[in-house]
């Protein structure tokens, strides 16, 4: 897949695009320290072949620019903001998609304040908040998560993260996200987490909420970092009225059990868009 941008504001945004056309579109947005690369086991999948499907590196990773100095904005309503403004110039004028992957889920939620009527929305291993539904409780205590948070962190540590969040056979799953964490432009993830202290976040639940959609949430059944039942009782509406959780997968549940993660959202495509 080639590499293609666009530019929003002052920043140039990297994104992959495959089955391009004027058709419905998928949207992607990877985590805190992941890059368009985290998709590439959807990429190729014969479910997502009538459907186009873009995979941004969102600001300050892979290979998107960094926002420029002075006053580097990495809250989550910037950040939502830029990729609101992103899928508004992709779009085609056709239905569209917004999926998500941990952090990216908590933007896809943030950008529905931004105007966006998407069809649908995914949310894979989200830890979204709002209300009584905080970090604290979706979080599970004792994680390697702290390097997510960190300008720069120790391989080892790192390599327990990945080893926590990806349960994938695959070995370079694993190193995929150890190579894109250390893409990672700083001050990226220390800006984020003085954001996240100083309550610069929206009440994201309540965004899903009020779109009215039917949101499909996946978790992996085996995910390490997460609480996997801390949504279990979120006012938002479910896809088919359950939130799935795939076995056999951690937290990076595309990676860890591609067939069945793409057989689920394949299934959720063809409910919510006309191909």
């Amino acid at each position: 897949m080639m590499d293609l941008s666009l530019t929003v504001g002052d920043l140039t945004l990297v994104y992959q695009e495959e089955n391009p056309g004027d058709r419905s579109t998928v949207f992607f947005m990877h985590g805190n320290s992941n890059s368009s690369r985290l998709w590439h086991k959807q990429y190729k999948d014969h479910r997502f072949s009538g459907y186009r499907l873009i995979a941004f590196d969102l600001p300050a990773h892979g290979k998107s620019d960094a926002v420029p100095d002075p006053g580097n904005d990495y809250s989550l309503p910037f950040l939502a903001r830029i990729m609101a403004e992103a899928v508004s110039s992709l779009d085609n004028g056709k239905p569209y998609i917004l999926a998500g992957l941990s952090l990216g889920t908590n933007i896809v939620a943030e950008m529905l304040a931004y105007d966006l009527t998407p069809a649908g929305i995914i949310l894979a291993g989200p830890d979204v908040v709002g209300g009584t539904y905080t970090l604290e409780k979706a979080v599970k205590p004792g994680t390697e998560a702290g390097v997510l948070f960190e300008d720069t962190a120790p391989e080892e540590a790192v390599g327990r993260y990945a080893a926590m969040a990806s349960l994938s056979g695959d070995v370079s799953d694993r190193q995929l996200l150890i190579d894109d964490y250390y893409r990672v432009k700083p001050p990226f993830r220390s800006e984020l987490l003085k954001t996240a202290i100083d309550g610069r976040f929206s009440d994201e639940i309540a965004l899903l909420q009020d779109s009215g959609l039917p949101v499909l949430v996946i978790f992996g059944k085996d995910e390490q970092l997460l609480n996997t039942n801390y949504l279990d009782e979120a006012p938002f509406a479910l896809w088919e009225g359950c939130i799935v959780k795939i076995p056999g997968a951690s937290h990076f549940v595309n990676l860890d059990q591609p067939e069945a993660f793409n057989q689920l959202v394949g299934s959720y495509l063809q409910a919510r868009l006309s191909v």
